[in-house]
């Protein structure tokens, strides 16, 4: 790997070489930059045409970089026209001059999204909804990307490259192991229950990092979804509320409000929601070496909720400081009961037992965020402390006894934990020229936790527990430089990273402390090819770090058929990702294409087993040496007529896990995904969105999934003088639930999960108040160093 980065830093020596030996004459003969923003976040544009014509003629042009910057050179003096023209804003033409002094800076040029309106009815544009930006996708939250979605977690379903399972896991191009932060912060939820906890309405946008540079955690061998909520930047008093009606109860509704005045804002945010699902599952195992069949079939009966309150406030000291604050209460809970019936047969003899599961699951806690910025001429400082502190509880129980006997067999399994995350977060950014930046900064993570936990298998109580600490400090810098069109950013990250704790077994108190250094590379390069199109290679290094339970070795039975294990011996894996992009932008359409691969070694994987000894199927973790997946993505939209826009995306991969232990009968050598979503305009201002997903004969290490696919539909309309919405959505209305084939070591098992359907949901939001974006001034001192 490291041959190859050597010689395409050899590649790029002799652009750089050239860049050095200018002598800037060619800025002599006159240019024209500038920075191209959006009106209403007042960010970047990248990649949006910069168009200089002269008497009706175009003598020049340019596209912008990532931060929204550009230059056209080589112009004589005399009076143009510069147009700014990308899809989704409206173009923008002002009149500019080039005189006897070289430098012609136009400053800030603000564009807004267009508002067409297309045979009688209004269609508000917002921004282009998939934008390539250096290193990453950013996914920008549109009426049409949301509409009747309840939760970010359905959203998420509609973004090519990202999957979520019949349980709720999220994967990221084939591979589970993904970072998922909110705000750029970690969340002691689970990933499933913090996605389904966030109201789309509160997202501005979600940035899907498959190679996130040096200033990203290493965390996540496939990459990080990082979600980034709305910043309110609005004059006076406003707000919003929303609630959602749902078949067979659920329920969700959720209001925040926002006051700003002279040099302080205030925000207040509630949400809840309860939730009620039935859906079907169950399982048929066999066994090696004998001719028993264990089946068992399983109505799962869900009851979650959840309590979100937010309260803080921005101080703006003077035009360049800003402290800002909140705190933020928190509290999920999920509750089951699962009857089931399990029959085992053999040669001679059928039996039938009948049973009872529930659990029980509570996640508490509070957030508390102390932020501070100061801008400066050439760039910004920023400080973050974030903490959380909380509490939760696990348990199961199971009651099952034989069809027609008297014998009863219980078990339970019960767990309370409390937790403390501590996030610093020191972030240095300085453009040191229009071509040259550097970013410094540091992050720190530390987690304090504590566990303890009861086993009851029917017959022996276990007790066990554990103290843990995790602690991560990293050091981070990344160099950018532009060099003639072509845009290169390099980067290092050096982390110390250490797990130290006492596991409790049975009265016996066994210390363990792993620690170890790290250093994550990572380099992206962007050229654009013309006006429309550009070219892309990254890389980075990432890191799948055990926790705790996969660390603990013990035994957490959720029902007396299966276990879960973890493994004291797990090691880090580490992986080396590599990607070529090429990304098409034009006035209808954007098209995405990236080859990928990911090269892993001691990769964690979890497997399963049939334990003789417990006769239950175990499920436990291990190192399984190295794992190599090769992939093709490809994305994109168009417009196909003034009434209809389409989007979409397939992904293939194909992993070769390099170990002969599980023999899989038919394996398939490519892992598909594939996502078709569509917007129709109708008469009389109504939208019809149509969200469709597909995963094929797809393969893991020890299993294989059958075909699945799900339709959702969702018709809305703008109300209220278009400050309210109404929705009705129609969850999978075309739904084939999933099934798959796991090869254990013992036993073959087949595996099926029905989920409800279809979902009817009802869903209102309006937004109240004063709409105006306030325009804050920036007046920088450049005096004073920072």
């Amino acid at each position: 790997m490291s041959k190859y980065l050597y010689l395409l830093l050899l590649c790029c020596l002799p652009m750089v070489s050239n860049a050095a030996n200018s002598t800037g004459e060619e800025l002599l003969k006159g240019f024209i930059k500038g920075r191209i923003i959006d009106a209403s976040t007042e960010e970047g544009v990248p990649y949006a045409s910069i168009i200089i014509a002269q008497d009706g003629k175009t003598v020049g042009g340019n596209i912008t970089d990532t931060d929204g910057r550009f230059i056209v050179k080589d112009l004589q003096e005399g009076n143009y026209l510069l147009t700014v023209q990308f899809m989704g804003y409206e173009s923008k033409s002002l009149p500019v001059s080039v005189g006897k002094k070289a430098d012609q800076n136009v400053g800030l040029i603000k564009i807004k999204p267009s508002d067409k309106v297309l045979d009688g009815v209004t269609v508000s544009s917002e921004r282009i909804k998939v934008q390539q930006q250096l290193g990453k996708k950013v996914v920008n939250i549109t009426p049409e990307l949301i509409a009747g979605n309840t939760n970010i977690a359905e959203v998420l379903q509609q973004i090519p490259d990202v999957n979520i399972d019949g349980d709720g896991k999220i994967s990221l191009r084939g591979e589970s192991n993904v970072r998922v932060l909110i705000d750029n912060k970690p969340t002691q939820l689970s990933a499933e229950e913090a996605l389904k906890s966030l109201s789309p309405e509160l997202v501005d946008r979600i940035d899907v990092i498959t190679n996130p540079s040096a200033k990203y955690d290493p965390e996540g061998l496939s990459g990080i979804i990082n979600i980034i909520t709305k910043k309110n930047n609005i004059k006076g008093f406003n707000g919003a509320t929303r609630l959602s009606l749902g078949t067979n109860d659920k329920y969700m509704g959720g209001m925040n409000f926002n006051y700003r005045v002279n040099k302080f804002n205030f925000f207040v945010e509630a949400n809840a929601a309860k939730r009620r699902f039935v859906n079907e599952k169950g399982f048929t195992r066999t066994f090696d070496n004998t001719e028993n069949v264990l089946s068992q079939n399983q109505t799962v009966g869900e009851n979650s909720g959840f309590q979100q309150y937010k309260i803080g406030t921005d101080y703006f000291i003077d035009s360049v400081n800003t402290l800002s604050f909140y705190y933020q209460y928190f509290k999920w809970q999920q509750e089951g009961k699962n009857p089931f019936e399990q029959n085992l047969e053999d040669a001679q003899n059928k039996s039938t037992i009948l049973g009872n599961s529930t659990s029980k699951n509570i996640n508490e806690g509070h957030q508390f965020d102390l932020n501070y910025r100061r801008d400066f001429k050439n760039g910004f400082l920023e400080s973050d402390l974030w903490a959380m502190d909380g509490h939760g509880q696990f348990s199961t129980s199971n009651s099952q006894h034989e069809h027609g006997g008297t014998g009863t067999l219980n078990q339970r399994n019960s767990n309370f934990f409390t937790f403390q995350i501590f996030v610093p977060s020191f972030d240095y950014t300085l453009n040191i020229n229009k071509k040259h930046k550097v970013e410094l900064g540091y992050k720190g993570e530390y987690l304090d936790a504590f566990s303890n936990s009861e086993n009851f298998n029917g017959s022996e109580l276990h007790q066990f527990g554990y103290d843990y600490n995790g602690a991560i400090s990293g050091l981070y810098s990344t160099y950018s430089t532009q060099i003639n069109k072509l845009q290169l950013q390099a980067g290092l990250r050096a982390e110390r990273a250490s797990q130290t704790g006492i596991i409790k077994k049975e009265g016996q108190d066994t210390p363990f402390t792993y620690s170890y250094n790290s250093l994550f590379p990572s380099l992206t390069i962007v050229e654009p090819l013309n006006k429309k199109s550009t070219i892309g290679f990254s890389y980075s290094r990432r890191v799948r770090r055990p926790n705790i339970d996969q660390i603990a070795p013990f035994e957490v039975y959720s029902d007396p058929q299966n276990v879960q294990r973890g493994n004291p011996n797990l090691k880090p894996s580490f992986t080396n990702s590599l990607e070529l992009s090429y990304n098409l932008n034009g006035e209808k359409y954007s098209l995405s294409v990236s080859p990928y691969t990911r090269l892993g070694n001691d990769v964690i994987r979890s497997y399963s087993f049939f334990d003789e000894q417990l006769q239950a199927n175990v499920s436990t973790f291990d190192n399984l040496g190295s794992v190599q997946t090769y992939g093709l993505s490809l994305s994109g939209d168009v417009t196909l007529f003034k009434w209809w826009t389409t989007s979409g995306g397939v992904d293939l991969t194909h992993i070769d896990f390099n170990d002969t232990t599980y023999n899989i009968p038919n394996r398939p050598n490519m892992n598909t995904n594939f996502k078709w979503n569509n917007t129709f305009t109708l008469p009389a201002k109504f939208k019809l969105v149509t969200n469709a997903n597909y995963s094929g004969y797809n393969y893991g290490l020890q299993n294989t999934s059958d075909p699945a696919y799900a339709l959702t539909m969702t018709l809305s309309r703008n109300i209220l003088q278009n400050k309210g919405n109404l929705s009705l959505r129609a969850q999978n209305i075309v739904y084939s639930g999933y099934r798959n084939h796991v090869y254990g070591l013992g036993f073959e098992e087949e595996n099926f999960y029905i989920g409800e359907q279809p979902i009817y949901t009802v869903n209102f939001s309006y937004r109240f108040g004063n709409m105006k974006i306030a325009g804050r001034k920036r007046k920088i001192n450049t005096q004073g160093g920072l």
